[in-house]
């Protein structure tokens, strides 16, 4: 049985119940409980992750987004390169936004010591599309993997049920990401 305070902390922890990354209860509950000081390594580290995810927030993904929101609502306008431009532009600003806002969130943790989870692994040079989805939003793949893949069945079943079990992941994953 586990102590309903130390549930309530870890349901809690600020930095990652916005946004995440998904920690299990098992990745974090123990440096939680173990109230450890503040110190200078810690802060120094968490800082220079949040610097880091900050600069990719809002001077990378934020000014791409200027660039988007103009082509994307008058794409009519707009022909080739610039079409390919803006895409690439598109893609570079959803990983600068969530790869960002994951570095201020890890960053916020180290401060405290709480060491969380990766959520990104440089997806971009990945040599496959399997091994691009394995570095992308990893605490979330990770989570419906053991939440919901593994339980319906996962990949131990026949083919139609393989099919059914990634297409609940993928359904869940979508209705995660909002309806927009």
């Amino acid at each position: 049985f586990r102590h309903p305070g130390k549930i309530a902390l870890f349901l809690g922890f600020f930095p990652q119940i916005m946004e995440g990354p998904i920690s299990s209860y098992a990745q974090t509950a123990d440096t939680l409980f173990e109230g450890n000081p503040l110190t200078m390594e810690n802060l120094a580290q968490g800082s220079v992750r949040i610097f880091w995810g900050l600069f990719k927030k809002l001077l990378i993904a934020d000014r791409l987004y200027l660039l988007v929101d103009v082509i994307f609502n008058n794409y009519q306008y707009h022909y080739g390169e610039m079409i390919v431009i803006v895409a690439i532009a598109y893609t570079t600003q959803l990983y600068m936004e969530f790869s960002g806002c994951m570095d201020i969130i890890i960053g916020s943790g180290k401060m405290f010591g709480v060491t969380l989870p990766e959520n990104f692994r440089q997806p971009f040079f990945s040599k496959s599309a399997a091994e691009f989805w394995r570095r992308w939003h990893i605490s979330l793949s990770s989570w419906f993997k053991e939440y919901v893949y593994i339980p319906l069945g996962g990949n131990r079943c026949k083919i139609a049920k393989q099919i059914r079990n990634i297409l609940v992941v993928w359904m869940l994953t979508g209705i995660w990401h909002g309806a927009n």
